[in-house]
């Protein structure tokens, strides 16, 4: 099941943070102290519990009423699931993100930073996901680089 984190509790949002440390696809813009940068942004912090009652893949996503009307979602190089190809799961993230997000949302953006393969590509389209990886004219249709270096310290 995954779950709306309660910013105000605070083992729950130390775990969150912990968990954004500590797993190997980690990164800054996936720890909610990241939304303060943006602070004109809304937030919302989602989170799945193994069956030990520990967390094992979050969702942050900052928000932004990006035309009259209409708010964009960003979820910075996420969702940060432990397998990215478990799509059941990115689906389930997605779905509470839409029940815990403005009405008014026209997007929920995402870029992970996982290798690109066709078959990853096709297992998002067949479960209707609309990506942006290799099929796109101007590169101003893809605000991410293309390649990236990921460095551990």
């Amino acid at each position: 099941m995954i779950y709306k984190l309660d910013e105000t509790d605070s083992n729950r949002y130390n775990a969150y943070r912990d968990f954004v440390k500590k797993t190997p696809n980690g990164v800054v813009t996936q720890d909610p102290k990241w939304a303060n940068v943006k602070s004109n942004w809304g937030r919302l912090f989602l989170y799945h519990l193994n069956d030990t009652d520990e967390i094992d893949a979050i969702m942050s996503i900052l928000f932004i009423e990006a035309v009259e009307g209409g708010t964009l979602a960003y979820a910075s190089k996420g969702p940060l699931v432990a397998d990215f190809s478990d799509v059941s799961l990115v689906d389930e993230f997605i779905k509470k993100a839409i029940e815990e997000l403005p009405e008014n949302t026209f997007l929920i953006r995402m870029d992970p930073e996982v290798e690109y393969s066709d078959e990853l590509n096709k297992l998002y389209q067949d479960a209707g996901f609309v990506t942006r990886n290799t099929q796109f004219e101007h590169m101003h249709s893809n605000i991410q680089p293309r390649k990236n270096m990921i460095f551990s310290f």
